[in-house]
């Protein structure tokens, strides 16, 4: 009997951690869609993972939160590390917009 191996995109790891900084200033997905000029319902398949952000988005949302996007990249790498040493897989998706030449 094989065992599934628990998984999760790296579009949703990014998720987890702006969800987390999002939380901390007590913040709902509304206020980061206003900024971010996008409707609650896609900040929150941004935050999701359902939809991949952008690095102008990304840049957007470290702005009020009041941090970098480094950093919230940072804290995603640190993130997986940790997750890869219990087991967790971390599926990098690759655009179909992107030229094969630039994969």
């Amino acid at each position: 009997m094989s065992t599934v191996q628990p998984s999760l995109t790296y579009n949703a790891l990014i998720g987890q951690i702006i969800q987390r900084r999002r939380k901390q200033f007590s913040l709902d997905q509304s206020a980061l869609a206003n900024g971010l000029g996008i409707s609650q319902p896609a900040y929150s398949r941004l935050e999701s993972g359902n939809n991949v952000i952008s690095l102008i988005q990304l840049r957007k949302i470290a702005s009020i939160l009041k941090t970098h996007s480094f950093e919230i990249l940072h804290e995603a790498e640190k993130l997986e590390y940790e997750l890869q040493k219990q087991g967790v897989s971390i599926i990098v998706e690759r655009d179909a917009g992107i030229s094969p030449a630039l994969q």
